[in-house]
């Protein structure tokens, strides 16, 4: 049986979004979409039996992608459960756009993938359970690396540090210009930043000789979700992606969160996905729908743009995080 699907034409309007709220992702949080109003891109949605799909539209593109910069639908619903069918399809022909992506909709389609055109799988998603467990499903190339950085080099971590906002930009953008990939920024982050102690929160990796890192989580429900990771690379070898990433775990748990998502990579980064295996990952496909599937662009870590980018000087590849606006996927 097909949803009914019907589009809003006062996308802002202050109407509760549907009696009932007991769940939604965090896509379509106000949190995270509050964030997205610092795009340009133009907030839509579409109401179905007993749920709402929200999307966003770039105005250079005839697009509609839920959820811009993020990896998981942007879903609100009643009940207890999201619902098990969405015509992806219809939904699509509904939002009105030359093209329409809407991303991982695997959860939400009985019988994958048959029946279902336009269904791709280019990403996989890994996700960490926080259980009293989490330590032991740690790989031994990961317990050897946790126990070298606490012994060797005393690595310690701290929870929602004040006054680090510059020195968590510049090690953001130095990580950025090392993979060749365009920064979000300043006022991305500054509003991040405002959200501490909400749906944010900020750890901080540091020896007696500095600091080495920083990652930012999102928090929603049981979940805590993986946002942006920095750390000085050449001091990789004190492992404090590891350290970071073991904390984060171990304060979700102790916090009353139920599941780490790391969120999406490409299929072929093998070795980013073999590291949070590690780290107790269970990797699983995504499947997005794409009304127009397209072949994957190329972004090998050798591609022009990239190596453009890793050549920028750092006063101007700062300013190139205005460009990331134009970045609509």
């Amino acid at each position: 049986m097909k949803s009914a699907v019907t589009a809003s034409a006062t996308p802002y309007n202050t109407v509760p979004i549907l009696r009932q709220v007991p769940s939604r992702t965090f896509e379509a949080s106000s949190d995270w979409r509050e964030i997205l109003r610092l795009f340009p891109v133009k907030e839509r949605w579409l109401d179905g039996v007993g749920f709402r799909l929200y999307y966003w539209i770039h105005p250079l593109y005839r697009r509609a992608v839920s959820t811009p910069f993020r990896d998981r639908i942007a879903l609100v619903w009643e009940g207890v459960a999201p619902p098990s069918r969405l015509d992806l399809a219809a939904v699509a022909v509904r939002i009105g756009c030359a093209d329409a992506v809407v991303k991982d909709v695997g959860s939400l389609i009985a019988g994958l993938p048959d029946g279902q055109g336009g269904l791709v799988n280019d990403y996989v998603n890994s996700e960490v359970r926080l259980d009293g467990d989490i330590e032991k499903r740690f790989k031994r190339s990961a317990r050897k690396n946790l126990r070298k950085a606490q012994e060797d080099y005393h690595l310690a971590i701290d929870v929602d540090p004040d006054g680090v906002f510059e020195d968590f930009y510049r090690l953001y953008l130095a990580s950025r210009r090392r993979l060749g990939v365009l920064p979000y920024p300043s006022r991305f982050f500054r509003a991040l930043f405002e959200l501490r102690g909400e749906s944010v929160v900020l750890f901080r990796c540091h020896s007696p000789e500095g600091v080495l890192g920083y990652l930012v989580c999102y928090l929603h429900g049981p979940e805590m979700i993986s946002g942006h990771l920095s750390y000085d690379f050449d001091q990789r070898q004190k492992r404090t992606s590891d350290v970071l990433f073991m904390n984060a775990f171990q304060w979700g748990r102790a916090n009353g969160f139920t599941t780490y998502r790391f969120g999406a990579d490409n299929r072929n980064q093998t070795s980013l996905v073999e590291f949070k295996q590690k780290l107790g990952a269970v990797v699983r496909p995504q499947w997005d729908f794409h009304l127009h599937p397209k072949p994957m662009p190329d972004d090998r870590p050798d591609c022009p743009v990239r190596r453009l980018l890793r050549a920028t000087p750092m006063p101007l590849f700062r300013h190139t995080g205005n460009m990331t606006g134009l970045y609509f996927r």
